[in-house]
């Protein structure tokens, strides 16, 4: 346990102390936050608001007094620069002028007032190897009693109770129900009957109510039974369409939600192949809430998939029913609150429920015993008390302003964005093939023009993956846009440039393969318009101009590895805004300002390979790195051609070198313009010219227990001069290494960062080689700062 105490300050800003008492608390991302009597999650020290807007959606003039841990990894020097708020560091005010940290937990604390007309309110820092940044979340953890705490709010929205229970409120939605319009023939008239007596039975996650009498309920499938609108031709299925929908359902993400949670099972009792396939073609048609996202399918795509889902039955939902009231059935639909949730053509509610300031908490639908004619929803112990608690709260404290950033992460969750993507330091939940990006901090990477534009596509916009996004149409898209960028601190349509320099022609040298004119060989992982990229797949960038927010672009380029952990894009520039920096830059951009109005990057037509031989390069005066795939090792491999005709390949995906050989460097001409081979379907690997002297074996430093593997983690590489310096983790240590030629093989140089347990570098047994470190019997000593050096030499 532990306990909370509240004091209130001025300007009516209320401070939140926690005393943990139990270390053992669950820890979350972000802050833990006070507004207006109103706890919450902040998922970042980031927002801006606009007129009218307030941080929680019961005040317009409320500030917020916020509080986590902050996690420093190196002692040093640390600068902060709150805008639009107070901060404090272990209770000493800061503010722009530099503080030394020990390494470790710090306590993080931020109080900040609504301002009149907007506000907004971010922390940026930086310290020892990095410069001016936002605050990563993964660095702030706050500690919380129950981690997955029943929110009434989230719940009144679930169930649909805005829909009978109107407010004035413009943070609560309705969630509206399918619509019922021609439903006869989509579905199976014998399921209606047998939906309305249990939906539990059929869906052990649906939120729909059981209402109506037995009686009642067979007047209504009668009425519901007849709703018919034209007659579709069923489309034939065979079992070559069930094998291909089963491969799909996983591969483009259906998996991600419909898994253990949400099960898709018994189908075909409730819909035919080609019912099915109507829908998925076009779910937010009949399925207006728009939780059942377009996944953009084709006919024949759709028809797949549906073949796979109706496969499975639940014999009890297709029994034959007696026949009740047609007419009867029309006037019950009508008048006990049907139409409250869903639509029907021709027919409009009678139902009048109470407004939600006046609801009693203990009475109707939130009573502890039944009352006839009322929804009887089957809610927990802990969901009933929260939505009591939340009904009292608002009758005394209604909705009075839009609050975007407090109503954010209930949209996402209620969308499940992060059954696919890590949304706020968490997640994803799902299963997924591929990954997908992080939305964390995603407004201050993305105009929130784009995400709208992605988010109400007609078409795949990720024509990168497999994996797809899919459209959730245009009353969520409009919203969820603005209300990302504002939880990053950057107002929607804010003008955020790199200025008018650059030259779009020299930033398309840099995105081709052609050395000679500086390029950096984007192009290897991206592609640009119809051209898919020569090796592995990232974004497009003909688009990155329309996508990206400029400022993070640079901070992106600048030092990846910062952003996203693990990421295999290189670090061109060192971490550092120099004057080349500053240039390549600004010529990227320019590129990308001119889109598809620039031509094509050197290097995707077979012409251009022959002209710069990119097909099979060669080192002379300078190392040459290519990101290709290669034999035995992951996806992530990075192939470096060192001049003399040593060459190596370190496999990112490992965080390790895997072999170096002696002779050439590589030939891609059998994958350079082919990236799968098309009877096995796998990626084409480049060609070693020259033989391996050297293969690694099992992982070589270890930690703490000479025998184990660690864990490791990909953290980027930089160019010293050309040649590569790699930098990972082993266990928690920062590890860099670069590797170089010397006559009769190659010398390995580590640095590693705060050793503190006991670390070993364990040498491969592999004949042919010889094997030396400057280490006293391989062991690697603790200190701030060790180096090392390994060499390996080929035995003639």
């Amino acid at each position: 346990m532990h306990s909370v105490l509240v004091r209130v300050g001025p300007h009516g800003l209320v401070g939140l102390s926690l005393v943990l008492i139990n270390a053992q608390l669950a820890a979350a991302p972000g802050l833990r936050t006070l507004s207006a009597g109103h706890e919450f999650r902040w998922a970042s020290p980031n927002a801006a608001l606009g007129p009218g807007e307030g941080f929680t959606p019961t005040s317009a003039t409320a500030g917020i007094a916020a509080e986590t841990e902050l996690s420093v990894h190196r002692a040093g020097v640390y600068q902060f620069f709150p805008l639009g708020a107070s901060l404090r560091i272990d209770g000493q005010h800061v503010g722009g002028e530099p503080i030394h940290l020990q390494a470790g937990t710090h306590r993080f604390e931020l109080t900040a007032r609504r301002r009149a007309g907007s506000t907004r309110v971010s922390v940026s820092w930086q310290g020892p190897g990095f410069d001016r940044e936002p605050i990563p979340l993964r660095l702030l953890r706050h500690h919380r009693e129950e981690p997955h705490l029943p929110q009434g709010r989230r719940i009144f929205e679930d169930l649909g109770c805005a829909n009978c229970h109107a407010s004035g409120s413009p943070s609560l939605n309705a969630r509206v129900g399918p619509v019922l319009t021609g439903i006869a023939s989509r579905v199976n008239p014998a399921w209606i009957l047998r939906w309305l007596e249990a939906p539990s039975e059929f869906r052990s996650w649906a939120t729909m109510p059981q209402l109506l009498s037995a009686s009642e309920r067979g007047d209504v499938a009668t009425y519901l039974s007849g709703l018919r609108s034209g007659i579709e031709e069923e489309p034939s299925v065979r079992k070559s369409h069930e094998e291909r929908g089963r491969t799909m359902f996983q591969s483009i993400g259906c998996g991600a939600c419909h898994s253990a949670e949400l099960p898709l099972a018994n189908l075909g009792s409730k819909l035919t192949a080609g019912s099915l396939q109507r829908y998925l073609l076009d779910p937010i048609r009949f399925s207006p809430a728009g939780l059942m996202p377009s996944f953009h399918l084709n006919e024949a795509e759709a028809l797949d998939l549906a073949a796979y889902l109706v496969a499975s039955r639940n014999q009890a939902f297709e029994m034959p029913t007696a026949t009740g009231d047609g007419n009867r059935g029309r006037g019950i639909v009508q008048s006990r609150g049907c139409l409250n949730c869903h639509t029907l053509a021709g027919l409009d509610s009678t139902s009048q429920a109470p407004r939600l300031e006046a609801l009693d908490e203990y009475r109707g639908c939130l009573a502890d015993s039944r009352t006839e004619g009322v929804p009887r929803y089957r809610l927990t112990d802990g969901e009933r008390r929260a939505l009591r608690r939340f009904v009292a709260s608002y009758r005394l404290s209604p909705d009075i302003v839009p609050a975007p950033t407090f109503d954010l992460a209930r949209r996402l969750e209620q969308l499940r964005c992060r059954a696919c993507h890590e949304v706020d330091g968490e997640g994803p939940t799902g299963p997924l093939a591929e990954y997908a990006p992080s939305l964390t901090g995603v407004g201050e990477k993305l105009r929130a023009a784009w995400i709208e534009h992605v988010l109400t596509s007609e078409t795949q916009t990720l024509d990168w993956q497999e994996l797809r996004m899919p459209s959730y149409g245009r009353s969520h898209a409009a919203w969820l846009g603005p209300a990302l960028a504002k939880a990053s601190g950057v107002f929607p349509a804010s003008a955020d440039s790199l200025g008018s320099g650059g030259h779009s022609e020299e930033g398309r040298n840099r995105l081709g393969v052609d050395g000679t004119k500086g390029g950096l060989g984007c192009i290897g992982c991206h592609g640009w318009g119809e051209f898919p990229p020569l090796g592995e797949n990232g974004p497009n960038l003909q688009d990155a101009g329309q996508r990206l927010r400029p400022s993070w672009f640079r901070r992106w380029m600048r030092d990846p590895a910062r952003i996203v952990a693990g990421t295999s894009m290189p670090n061109y520039f060192g971490g550092k805004e120099t004057p080349e920096f500053t240039e390549a830059i600004a010529d990227f951009w320019a590129a990308f300002r001119a889109g598809p109005k620039l031509p094509t990057p050197f290097g995707f037509r077979t012409a251009d390979a022959l002209v710069t031989g990119e097909a099979t390069p060669i080192p002379i005066d300078r190392a040459v790195v290519v990101r290709w795939d290669m034999p035995e090792a992951t996806p992530a491999a990075i192939a470096v051609g060192l001049p003399g005709g040593t060459s190596y390949c370190f496999d990112a995906g490992e965080s390790r070198l895997r072999y170096a050989w002696r002779g050439g460097f590589v030939d891609m001409s059998g994958t350079l313009l082919t990236k799968k081979n098309r009877q096995t379907n796998l990626t084409e690997t480049a060609a070693i010219v020259g033989e391996v002297f050297f293969r690694e074996g099992r992982y070589p430093i270890r930690s703490s227990d000479r025998d184990r593997i660690p864990q490791r983690r990909f953290r980027g590489y930089s160019l010293i001069g050309s040649v590569p310096e790699f930098r990972y983790e082993v266990d928690g240590v920062t590890v860099r290494e670069r590797i170089v030629a010397i006559e009769g093989g190659i010398l390995r140089q580590f640095r590693l960062e705060g050793v503190e347990e006991p670390m070993w570098f364990v040498p491969a047994k592999t004949g042919g080689v010889e094997i030396r470190s400057t280490l006293t019997d391989f062991a690697i000593p603790a200190g701030e700062l060790v180096s090392f050096e390994v060499t390996v030499i080929a035995q003639e």
